[in-house]
């Protein structure tokens, strides 16, 4: 960048996406930048990044309207007594940051993260928070296309944030684990085509599957007894959160990532077009290939990463790829040597839109 000792605040008002933080502070510190880290003081207790900025400022969690008000006010006031001329929305949407962005000072240079970029043209509060925010990150190649040219004032590139602060620890078996991460949730996943697949044709004793997700709705439940009663040995399933190191431990461990992510979900159209699963993210930083729906075929990042499945042939890759894991490994080393999930490629890609105006 121009400015090797520019001071650069990362703000995460929303409780979440904390995956994205890591990265950032990573790419600006080895940049010799100073690093400012501003989120709620209950999500900075969840996530231990503190260690990887070189300062933090926390606000309460309280959501009323006079208490956003005087956050936002303390916030300017703290970049103000920093001297920080430059922002990182690490969520860009909500009332917190559109009612930060009517009161910013113009003076601050603003990029905003977008996780639902097809929002941006759309809805009332992404509009006045991009009267403010003119450069946004998407988390794929792929979303750029689709959203370019209905916003064509603003400017966008793509951030992989493939990166973790810990080294998953990996066991020697001999079983085929695939992995499903996250909360069940049948808006987006198509537990429905998984549940039909196995039924329909025997899978393999050796092919076990871990649901590493919150399972508590009614939905989930009755899906998890579902599963249970088909293939007893085969899923293991939690019933409450899980620590993200234990999470990545199991995640890491899989030989296969499942995102289930089909045309009969209700947000298939977004998962094409506008958003990512948190499953791909796992599968470039961990270097684990997925199984994935062939409608997604023609999206590049899914042909160096994945195998692809349709129809009725689920069952079929599995118990194919339980007999052949070279197949595995080498889908494996495809996704190790792809340049775009490499850290210096990223870091530079991040560095690079920061400094464009």
């Amino acid at each position: 960048m121009k400015n090797s000792n520019k001071k650069i605040a990362i703000i995460e008002t929303g409780g979440s996406h904390d995956e994205l933080i890591y990265p950032q502070l990573l790419f600006l510190k080895q940049s010799g930048h100073e690093t400012h880290l501003i989120i709620r003081k209950n999500h900075l207790k969840r996530i231990s990044l503190d260690q990887y900025a070189d300062h933090v400022f926390t606000f309460p969690d309280d959501e009323s309207l006079l208490v956003r008000i005087r956050n936002i006010r303390q916030l300017i006031n703290y970049l103000k007594r920093f001297q920080i001329h430059q922002l990182v929305i690490n969520t860009a949407q909500g009332a917190f940051i559109r009612d930060l962005s009517l009161f910013l000072p113009s003076k601050y240079s603003v990029t905003g993260i977008s996780h639902n970029p097809h929002k941006i043209g759309r809805s009332f509060n992404q509009k006045l928070i991009s009267k403010r925010i003119k450069k946004y990150f998407v988390l794929n190649d792929y979303i750029i296309k689709h959203i370019q040219t209905k916003n064509p004032d603003l400017s966008f590139q793509s951030f992989y944030a493939v990166f973790i602060p810990y080294i998953p620890v990996k066991k020697v078996h001999k079983e085929l684990i695939i992995s499903i991460p996250g909360a069940i949730d049948f808006n987006r996943r198509d537990y429905d085509l998984l549940y039909e697949s196995l039924r329909k044709k025997t899978i393999h004793r050796n092919i076990l599957f871990n649901f590493t997700g919150k399972c508590q709705s009614p939905e989930a439940k009755a899906f998890r007894q579902k599963m249970t009663d088909l293939l007893p040995k085969q899923c293991h399933f939690y019933d409450e959160f899980i620590p993200e190191k234990q999470f990545l431990d199991i995640t890491g461990n899989a030989d296969l990532l499942l995102p289930l992510i089909t045309p009969h979900i209700p947000n298939f159209i977004l998962y094409k077009k506008y958003k990512i699963s948190g499953t791909i993210n796992l599968s470039f930083g961990l270097k684990i290939p997925m199984l994935m729906h062939e409608s997604l075929k023609g999206i590049s990042d899914y042909q160096t990463s994945s195998f692809f499945f349709g129809g009725d042939n689920l069952v079929d890759l599995l118990n194919r790829l339980n007999k052949k894991k070279n197949l595995i490994n080498e889908k494996k080393v495809e996704i190790a040597g792809e340049e775009k999930f490499q850290f210096l490629f990223q870091k530079k890609q991040y560095l690079q839109f920061l400094e464009q105006n």
